[in-house]
């Protein structure tokens, strides 16, 4: 279990065994099967309340085994299941609805991956919108020694489950290890009233706000699929409503800054309104050598 920015809950969970019923718990929201056969190009909801959220094969149906034109059906632990070969090209495509954006939700998943290596992703389900930065992603990473590990991905950040699962299931033979893996997520409303509470006060004082030790405001991992968290949040919420900001840091800074630059999509460009300014701290003062401070 590990806490992020803006109290956002976050546990991951590896349940070994792989039994229990096919049949989903009445509180779920939505539960897809994946049991469709060849030529099916409509993935069932089996929740009809509040809606049938039914996903479409991409990108074609599903197709059978050899073909990987679509999602390919295969023995499972339940019946039958989908294989997804390749880049995420395969997949199967839900339509954004109300009922499957609740503040607090937990996602189940039986995978069996495939050996691809350390380093490699499998996708369990992604909302991930790179050009708004919202959104999440649930998925398993490849790790030596055979394995994966589930891993969730939201608001810049990434958690990780302490277990692993095998990765080492054989489609053509079925066989191989099922897991049972879930994420439970959970927003804390009154945190996020009290955010958009200081935004606004800062929005509307003309207080300057200074950041000493500024380079700690970077992500300790650049994640190329991710958004610096806590300095977009300095940009968007702060900068791009006129809030005066001043970073006090060393170069240690810009350098991250580049490297987050080179790696993601992001930018730190100011607002074309907006003004840049470095000043360097005088060397006389041994404490603040090197430093500078940038304000936007």
């Amino acid at each position: 279990m590990k806490q992020a920015h803006y109290s956002w809950l976050i546990l991951l969970i590896v349940l070994t065994g792989c039994g229990g019923s096919s049949t989903p718990s009445p509180t779920y929201i939505a539960y897809w099967k994946l049991d469709e056969t060849p030529g099916s190009s409509t993935i069932a909801d089996s929740i009809a309340n509040p809606t049938n959220n039914h996903g479409a094969a991409q990108p074609g149906p599903v197709a059978a085994w050899g073909n990987f034109t679509g999602p390919t059906t295969v023995p499972a632990a339940v019946n039958t299941g989908l294989y997804f070969p390749g880049d995420g090209s395969i997949r199967v495509e839900v339509p954004n609805t109300t009922d499957l954006n609740p503040p607090a939700f937990y996602l189940e998943a039986r995978v069996a991956p495939v050996l691809c290596g350390a380093g490699v992703f499998y996708p369990i389900v992604d909302t991930w919108d790179s050009n708004t930065g919202t959104g999440y992603t649930f998925y398993l990473e490849g790790e030596p020694g055979n394995v994966a590990r589930p891993k969730l991905r939201m608001l810049g950040s990434t958690f990780a489950a302490t277990a692993t699962v095998p990765a080492n299931y054989d489609p053509t033979t079925n066989s191989g290890t099922w897991t049972r893996v879930g994420v439970s997520v959970n927003l804390n409303s009154k945190s996020q009233e009290l955010r958009q509470r200081v935004e606004d006060v800062l929005q509307r004082s003309g207080l300057l706000l200074v950041f000493d030790e500024a380079h700690y405001l970077w992500p300790n991992l650049i994640d190329p699929r991710s958004l610096p968290a806590r300095i977009n949040w300095i940009m968007t919420a702060l900068v791009n409503y006129g809030v005066p900001v001043a970073l006090v840091t060393t170069p240690q800074f810009m350098r991250t800054q580049r490297a987050i630059e080179d790696r993601t999509r992001w930018t730190s460009a100011p607002p074309s309104s907006g003004a840049t300014r470095r000043r360097r701290w005088p060397r006389s003062s041994p404490a603040c050598a090197g430093r500078s401070t940038r304000r936007w």
